[in-house]
């Protein structure tokens, strides 16, 4: 997928690595999104010291990508990975991981996955940047390095 500095970048670039923490968006468009990625931001430190990263998927064009990182003052500095999903394949495989009917359209969701990509956790909803969604993400993250101590 495209990154916000035009880079094209895998999933699995990450891997071995870094945990991720993969939040599909609705898009710069949505308020309460931009309020999510901030508030990932102002805990990217407890996610580093986790051994995890944040990375963003918008259902945006590169283009639309970029130029949305470089206006929106509240994405602009963020220590988050932005990419590009416009056409939503990669939400869809992920919402497929999903039982049936769980994700609505208008959702935006997080995955929680390991340094080899397995998903241990995930959250789905309209608003998601709840405090407590960040406690239980770090505590989902420090259960992986349990699992995966190297």
């Amino acid at each position: 997928m495209p990154s916000g500095d035009g880079e094209t970048v895998c999933l699995q670039d990450f891997n071995e690595d870094y945990s991720l923490v993969l939040f599909f968006t609705q898009g710069a468009g949505c308020e309460e999104c931009q309020d999510a990625l901030v508030s990932f931001a102002n805990h990217s430190n407890e996610y580093k010291s986790e051994g995890a990263q944040v990375v963003a998927v918008l259902p945006e064009e590169p283009a639309q990508l970029e130029e949305t990182a470089r206006q929106a003052e509240s994405l602009q500095a963020l220590p988050l990975t932005l990419l590009a999903d416009p056409n939503e394949s990669a939400r869809k495989k992920y919402a497929n991981l999903m039982a049936e009917g769980m994700v609505q359209e208008d959702d935006s969701m997080i995955f929680v996955l390991d340094c080899y990509g397995a998903p241990y956790a995930a959250l789905v909803g309209s608003e998601l940047n709840e405090e407590t969604m960040h406690h239980d993400i770090i505590k989902w993250l420090e259960y992986i390095g349990l699992q995966c101590p190297e």
